[in-house]
Formats: structure tokens, C-alpha cells, sequence
């Protein structure tokens, strides 16, 4: 029953929310308190002279002495930044989700008197000088709070600078596309990189979350873990890769007595169509065999391994669905995936290479252009080949041939 502290409120809230909170108009943070505010009818002026009393009660100037420098980012948050961010709030980092919720992650049993607020979007409701001083010291703002110092940093991300740690933090949570990192102690299994550098190999039934938030199910699920920590899942039941993710490579968690995998990373780009990445089209007639034109897709594994440079070789089968009585039409393909390195080249990814082994006679293979639905800041997919994309028919999806080996 007892209400929040309105210790220090006047440096913690921005200005038009202060006013709207004297006002007893801010939406409920604490859902779990039963006491409530009232809605007073304060006039302009007073709602007014009572904000004024609060900030110039509370407010510490922003440019005060021995306030250090926090590199927060003004506008879009650099992709990496965002990473390191959101893993500083995991239980790696300074375990931020053990208290509290996380947009959609909910901290499971814990006791109502440590239970924090969502930090979703935390810079909507909080100034950033608060912030910063409230995670480094707490208790010299509000002492007895169930709530750490922040005064040691951490000694890999970003390691032995507090202060960009912190403004990382910030960032993360501000931006639209953060999702909650994993928290260890509610999961079962949470696989990160390779001790060795080697890819990490994952066949199982994983679920994904597509751009409007509905979860959908991959049973014949092939994912990589590269170490680099970017991870890639490639759906053998429909020939496509569906997922293409950045942080932790994969989690198993239960619920009630089902079991499920789930990839752990930041969807870098993810959503993309149930089309096969690769289809066949007539030689002749130069019609298209593929999902779009009824020819339905069945793929079959051939094999995997681990290639020198730490990279993975895939070969699989599709077999097409032929008009009548005609037997399948097969054709055979062999993946290269490769981690890249930002260093000297500038770029974080993967490269995908595709040969064909096997093609139908009269027929040629073909890999279409990559249409994904989300996207993680100025992250791109692209293709490179000496002829760029065309179509191979008017109607057909822009796409290059695949060559054979």
C-alpha cells in the first residue's frame, strides 16, 4: 500500500511528464500497488507552481561538476551499441532482468518489494543525467532501496568504461527494436558462441517470432551459430532461410510440458517469405518452377560439415512436384556459410555461396533476392554476381542464375 517516493521526482521526470504527474494524469507504472493517486483539479497556475517547486528543489544542473561525459547516441543507435546494451542488461552483464520487466520478458518470482518497473523505453519517462546517477548510487538518492550500485564495470563489453556501458544501456533501451536478452536462471539451455571458434549446430523444432508478434513454429529447423555471434536458421521443410540473428546463438526453455527452442539473439534481419530460396525455370518456355507457380518443395538433407576457416558446408536436395504422371524434377545444391570479420573489410555477417550440383536437363537454377519483413537498423542482404538481378520472366521475382559447379 505504500506509495513510491517522490525523493529527487523533480530530476527524475521531464518536465511536461512532471506536470502531468501534479496532476495525477501518468498512466500506472506499479501495477501490482493498490493505493492510487488522485486526480486533482489543479488550476494552470498552480499545476504550474508546484512543477517549479519540484525542479528547483530536486534538479541537479546537467553541466554540475564531476559529472562525467555519458557518449549517448542523439539520434538512430548504432547496431552494436544496441547489442552491447541489451547483453549488459541480461544476466550477463548486470543482470537488469532479474528485477525487471523488459518489454515482453517478465521476471518470474520475485518478491513485490524488489519488483522494478519496465525499463522499456525508459528515456519516454526519465531524464538521462537521473539515470545515469541513479544506476551508478541509488542509495544516495533514496537510501534503503532494494537496488544496486553500478560502480564497477563490466570486463568484456566495452570493458573498463562504466560510463559507455551505461550510455549503452540507455541507448538500447530507448530504441523501438529492443528485445529482452535471455535471463539464464528461467531457461534450461542458453548456448552462446564456441569455446573453439567451430559453428554451432542446431536441429530441432525452433519457434520464431514474426514482425507482428505472432509466433510461428520451424519443425525441420537447420540454425548455425557462427562465432562471430551471428546466427542464421535455414528451413528444411521449405528450402529458405527464415531467421538471421546477432547476440547469444539459442535458448531452451519449457513450458508446462512442452519443450522449445527458440534462437537468443537480436533479429538482425528476419520474417521472410515461405518461398524457396532457390527455384528452377524452363529453358525453353522460360517458365518458373517454384512455390509461386503451385510447384510444391520437398527438401531433403544430405549433409553437413565443418570447413576449414570456420565456415559450413551444406547439401541438400529439392524435389518439385512435375505435371502428371512426369517423375519429380531434383535439383541439387551445395551452400558455403562463412562468418565474416569486421576487421579490414568493415562489415559484421556472413557470407551465403551457393553451387549447384545436380540440375534437371532443359532447366536452369535459380536463387531469388531476399525480402525480409524486419530489419535491424542498416543491416542489408544483397547478392553478388556478374550479371546482377534480373527476372527470369516478366512476372518472375528478381533473381540470379546459381552456378554450377
Amino acid at each position: 500500500l505504500q506509495p513510491p517516493s517522490l525523493t529527487a521526482v523533480g530530476d527524475r521526470l521531464p518536465d511536461e511528464l512532471l506536470a502531468k504527474g501534479v496532476r495525477g494524469e501518468l498512466p500506472r507504472r506499479m501495477d501490482w500497488l493498490k493505493v492510487r493517486m488522485p486526480k486533482f483539479r489543479h488550476s494552470d497556475a498552480e499545476v504550474a507552481a508546484l512543477s517549479k517547486h519540484l525542479i528547483a528543489h530536486d534538479r541537479i544542473p546537467d553541466r554540475a561538476p564531476a559529472t562525467p561525459v555519458y557518449p549517448v547516441s542523439p539520434d538512430k543507435v548504432d547496431p552494436q551499441v544496441m547489442l552491447a546494451g541489451r547483453e549488459l542488461t541480461g544476466g550477463k552483464g548486470f543482470s537488469c532482468v532479474a528485477c525487471h520487466q523488459l518489454k515482453d520478458y517478465v521476471p518470474p518470482k520475485v518478491a513485490l518489494g524488489t519488483r522494478g518497473s519496465d525499463l522499456y523505453r525508459l528515456g519516454d519517462r526519465m531524464r538521462a543525467p537521473y539515470f545515469f546517477r541513479w544506476t551508478r548510487s541509488p542509495l544516495r538518492i533514496l537510501p534503503g532501496v532494494e537496488m544496486p550500485s553500478y560502480q564497477r564495470p563490466h570486463p568484456t563489453i566495452f570493458p573498463g568504461e562504466l560510463d559507455r556501458q551505461l550510455a549503452a544501456i540507455w541507448d538500447a533501451l530507448h530504441d523501438p527494436q529492443f528485445t529482452a536478452p535471455t535471463n539464464p536462471a528461467v531457461v534450461e539451455q542458453l548456448w552462446g558462441p564456441s569455446e573453439d571458434g567451430r559453428p554451432r549446430v542446431l536441429r530441432d523444432v525452433l519457434t520464431l517470432t514474426a514482425a507482428e508478434g505472432k509466433l510461428s513454429t520451424v519443425p525441420r529447423a537447420f540454425a548455425v551459430g557462427f562465432a562471430n555471434r551471428h546466427s542464421v536458421l535455414f528451413d528444411l521443410e521449405h528450402g529458405c532461410v527464415r531467421a538471421w540473428t546477432i547476440g547469444d546463438f539459442a535458448r531452451q526453455r519449457t513450458q508446462g510440458k512442452s519443450w522449445f527452442w527458440d534462437l537468443a539473439g537480436v533479429s538482425v534481419e528476419g520474417d521472410f517469405p515461405l518461398l524457396s530460396d532457390v527455384f528452377l525455370v524452363d529453358d525453353a518456355s522460360h517458365a518458373i518452377v517454384g512455390p509461386e507457380t503451385g510447384h510444391a518443395a520437398r527438401v531433403e538433407l544430405l549433409g553437413y560439415q565443418v570447413l576449414h576457416q570456420f565456415s559450413l558446408e551444406l547439401t541438400y536436395r529439392i524435389f518439385w512436384d512435375a505435371p502428371g504422371s512426369q517423375p519429380d524434377l531434383v535439383t541439387a545444391v551445395q551452400e558455403v556459410w562463412q562468418p565474416l570479420n569486421a576487421a579490414g573489410i568493415g562489415r559484421f555477417g556472413w557470407v551465403r555461396e551457393l553451387t549447384t550440383l545436380h540440375v534437371p536437363d532443359g532447366f536452369s537454377a535459380w536463387v531469388r533476392q531476399p525480402a525480409p519483413r524486419q530489419r535491424l537498423a542498416d543491416a542489408d542482404c544483397f547478392v553478388h554476381a556478374d550479371q546482377g538481378w534480373r527476372r527470369p520472366t516478366a512476372e518472375g521475382p528478381p533473381a540470379v542464375p546459381v552456378a554450377p559447379r
